[in-house]
């Protein structure tokens, strides 16, 4: 008997053990595990956001160029339809094709199209659009030339020029010597703002980047206005040095930077992979 009890002792006791096992594999299982590092979900936790999360995002403001055009022409600061201020922002959406989805916050965008999708006409002119009409400053890149061929003919590129030149003969006026106030200094002016870049290794984005920087910084480190470089076919243009500090430094100084592309494998042609990780997460 003593042989028999020791058995079934032995067997209860492996039951027990074996029991024991089981449970804690089922308490302690894999899918109870819950990852710090990456949020409160196994399989993640990204979504589209809900239509109440967008309504308290982004600023839906009723997209009237019409009005908006009528209102400069009439000296008048472009409103809303209820006669309030613009907010300066960048458009990111639409609802129903006659209100646009305006994100205020200080960030940069990144659009991101195939060719021929219609970035530009259906994006870019509409952010154009209403850059001018909330008075905002803004630069775009145009290799194709069609911003010149639709907006040529727009009152604000008019007043812009006119802006432009008027600010050069004052300019002419207030520092060059007698003999040299003539129209001549203010054409050659021009010409100087408009030629390449003379300084290895920076261009004319460079350098207009670094100057609205020192701006910001005279002004308590923010832009009073908002300014945006719209940078369409950013990924055929000549790699940018230092792009991915750009990026990071203007954000809080209210200057946007825009890069329009067709794939991330142009970005990584220029920048390589580290770069293109840089750029993705100031985007982010």
């Amino acid at each position: 008997m003593s042989g028999v009890t020791t058995l079934v002792l032995v067997g209860a006791v492996m039951l027990a053990v074996l029991g024991g096992v089981t449970l804690l594999a089922h308490i302690y299982s894999l899918n109870n595990i819950k990852s710090r590092t990456v949020g409160d979900g196994q399989h993640g936790t990204a979504r589209w956001a809900s239509k109440t999360e967008i309504k308290r995002t982004y600023k839906h403001i009723p997209f009237t160029p019409e009005r908006w055009r009528e209102q400069a022409k009439r000296g008048e600061k472009p409103t809303t339809l209820d006669g309030a201020e613009l907010p300066q922002g960048i458009v990111v959406g639409c609802t129903g094709n006659i209100t646009a989805m305006v994100d205020t916050g200080d960030v940069h965008a990144l659009m991101i199209g195939a060719a021929g999708v219609g970035k530009a006409a259906y994006w870019l002119y509409p952010c154009i659009e209403y850059a001018c009409a909330s008075e905002m400053s803004w630069l775009s890149t145009d290799t194709k030339g069609d911003i010149m061929r639709n907006y040529g003919q727009n009152a604000y590129f008019y007043d812009a020029a006119e802006g432009l030149l008027t600010a050069t003969i004052l300019l002419v006026a207030e520092f060059c010597k007698p003999e040299q106030r003539h129209i001549v200094s203010v054409f050659k002016i021009i010409q100087e703002l408009l030629a390449p870049s003379g300084k290895k290794g920076k261009n004319q984005f460079q350098q207009l980047y670094r100057e609205i920087l020192a701006v910001a910084d005279e002004n308590g480190g923010k832009l009073k206005n908002r300014c945006v470089f719209f940078c369409d076919e950013y990924g055929t243009l000549p790699k940018i040095e230092s792009a991915e500090m750009m990026f990071s430094a203007s954000r809080s100084r209210r200057l946007q930077i825009v890069p329009i592309i067709q794939s991330f494998s142009q970005l990584e042609k220029n920048y390589g992979k580290e770069g293109l990780r840089l750029l993705w997460i100031t985007h982010s």
